[in-house]
């Protein structure tokens, strides 16, 4: 049986949850979700945990750029 518990459409309004050592868990998340992930996986104290919009985390990580060089040859995401 497939596991189609991640397979969704990403929104705008979804949230990346990273750990203070950097990584980023996926999939995006609400952000309700997110703030749950947190307290979750955090010690109590722990500070560094961002939560971060997927629009400003895939901009950062110049995720289009790289995935779709048709874009950055037309200008798309740079322009």
């Amino acid at each position: 049986m497939r596991n189609t518990r991640y397979r969704k459409v990403l929104s705008p309004r979804d949230f990346v949850v990273v750990a203070p050592t950097g990584t980023a868990y996926f999939p995006p998340v609400s952000i309700e979700e997110a703030r749950q992930m947190v307290a979750e996986r955090s010690s109590p104290g722990e500070t560094g945990w961002e939560i971060v919009p997927l629009w400003l985390w895939m901009q950062a990580k110049d995720y289009f750029a790289k995935r779709y060089p048709a874009i950055r040859r037309q200008g798309g995401v740079h322009a």
